[in-house]
């Protein structure tokens, strides 16, 4: 399974923008207003499909790791899909990710019959999301094939 996936630390004031719209074209005109490219940012590389497919039969909230608080349309135009966490969820996320182990993640992984060599984004998104938390910030995360 290939694919890309970046995450990115925002304001959790992008929600009111982004919570009202669902096309694609509209959040890349939002988005083009976050100045992501000055934004912390992870780079999950090619791990980042293995990993919503994995997330996505985890407990909540864990789960919505795999769909964010909200995300764009699904409309088969090949564009990226973008997902918001608000800064209450990844606060969420970033204290059940604080108790759970790289090997659980990657059981959760070899579930999907997916090689468990993508475990290594573990740590990095277990980071991502505590500092986050700890900012108070919200994440933006755009994937794609």
């Amino acid at each position: 399974m290939s694919g890309f996936g970046s995450l990115y630390a925002v304001s959790d004031e992008a929600r009111g923008s982004l919570a009202t719209v669902q096309a694609k074209s509209a959040w890349y005109a939002i988005l083009g207003n976050l100045q992501l490219e000055d934004a912390p940012t992870l780079n999950t590389e090619q791990s980042l499909a293995v990993g919503l497919l994995a997330f996505a039969s985890a407990p909540p909230p864990l789960s919505q790791i795999a769909t964010g608080e909200f995300q764009t349309e699904k409309d088969g135009s090949g564009d990226p899909s973008v997902a918001f966490f608000g800064r209450w969820l990844v606060g969420q996320i970033a204290e059940r990710l604080a108790v759970e182990t790289e090997e659980q993640y990657a059981d959760l992984i070899r579930a999907t019959g997916n090689d468990p060599v993508h475990k290594w984004l573990f740590g990095p998104m277990r980071r991502f999301f505590s500092e986050a938390a700890s900012d108070g910030l919200a994440i933006v995360m755009l994937w794609g094939r």
